[in-house]
């Protein structure tokens, strides 16, 4: 990130973003190394919808 001129990060809550979210939690049962992904797994279909629509989800916190 030193070589931009510019950058800038910002923290995402899962729920917000369902489909990085169930990818990264499947990506553990994975070997290291990359993965290419052509197309979007059938299993993660409706979750992409809904994140394309912006579905809101409620987010639980403990207090």
């Amino acid at each position: 990130m030193g070589k931009f001129d510019a950058c800038a990060l910002h923290h995402i809550y899962r729920e917000r973003n369902v489909v990085a979210n169930q990818i990264a939690q499947w990506s553990y049962n994975l070997d290291l190394g990359v993965c290419l992904l052509d197309m979007a797994p059938s299993w993660i279909g409706a979750s992409l919808v809904d994140d394309l629509l912006g579905v809101t989800r409620t987010r639980l916190v403990c207090s």
